[in-house]
């Protein structure tokens, strides 16, 4: 008898369990069912539970033909977590895209004390070849003491971001920083890096993650770009709704952005210089409005302000 009271008691257990894990499966699904986006919902591929509105495919990007390279910080401060947590973003943006010669590379290197190669572009050719070559990288093999970003910068622009290392001429190229420490570049070589990196590519992000992360320092790297530079909490946040919401992009004409009601997709004509306001232009979704400072006054052809005498 108390052998199969047991056996009901596990079964029903079992049961239970199943049911909040289907019913909470099917909550990740219906809101996608239920389809509030403009354009694409999409499910997390890093084993998160959110979803969300984007306006392209797997929550990627309109440009779908580039090189990215990630910059990762090994300082001292970093454990084997932290670290881990990086390597794995590197994971989620590669399931964005598809990897190959012909579409999408992947390269990356961590800094701390000396800058140190992951991994080349012409190392990865594929997603499988990402996961290979990343899934066994832990923090000993690169860590050092200091972070110092102008030294992974100018190292990163000479020596990883070249043909030899499978870089591909006239395709864009991303580079994304990420860092959790205040940076001991002084102000010269920080010049030195940037003048270096725009040889590059004007496509620099920086994520700065914790409260030792400056964001005013990070602004130095992307060129003084608040949209380009990211700040975070912690590393449980570099995650694929992250990636998918920051706009990780190569910048293009005509590119859908999620606007603040987090499911619509427009074109910010203001952002993308279309316009042709003279001085103030608020975007809305389909549309765009031109405006005027105090003192000024909105011509007939509403987009040239003029002076109220």
């Amino acid at each position: 008898m108390y052998v199969g009271r047991l056996s009901l008691f596990l079964l029903g257990l079992l049961l239970f369990v199943n049911g909040i894990f289907a019913a909470h499966t099917f909550g990740v699904r219906s809101i996608c069912e239920k389809d509030p986006c403009s354009h694409y919902c999409i499910n997390a591929n890093d084993g998160g539970v959110e979803s969300w509105c984007s306006c392209y495919p797997n929550g990627g990007c309109k440009v779908n033909k580039f090189d990215v390279f990630f910059i990762i910080d090994a300082a001292e401060g970093i454990g084997n977590y932290e670290f881990s947590k990086q390597v794995k973003f590197i994971h989620t943006f590669a399931k964005m895209y598809e990897i190959s010669s012909t579409s999408v590379q992947v390269g990356a290197m961590a800094f701390s004390g000396t800058p140190k190669k992951i991994v080349d572009f012409k190392e990865c050719r594929s997603l499988e070849d990402v996961e290979r070559l990343t899934q066994e990288v832990y923090k000993e093999e690169y860590g050092g003491r200091d972070s110092d970003i102008a030294e992974a910068f100018i190292h990163a622009a000479r020596y990883r971001l070249k043909r030899a290392q499978g870089r591909r001429e006239n395709i864009p190229l991303v580079v994304i920083l990420i860092t959790s420490a205040t940076s001991m570049s002084d102000d010269k070589s920080i010049e030195i890096a940037v003048k270096e990196m725009k040889k590059q590519t004007p496509h620099v992000f920086a994520i700065g993650v914790g409260f030792l992360a400056k964001k005013e320092q990070l602004l130095d790297f992307t060129d003084r770009d608040s949209l380009r530079t990211k700040m975070l909490l912690s590393y449980s946040e570099l995650n694929h709704k992250f990636l998918s919401q920051s706009d990780f992009c190569v910048e293009s004409k005509e590119t859908l952005r999620i606007t603040e009601d987090q499911q619509t997709c427009d074109i910010d004509e203001c952002r993308e210089g279309s316009d042709g306001c003279s001085h103030i232009c608020a975007n809305n979704i389909g549309s765009y409005a031109c405006q005027c400072p105090e003192g000024f006054y909105l011509s007939e052809d509403r987009h040239n302000c003029f002076w109220q005498k």
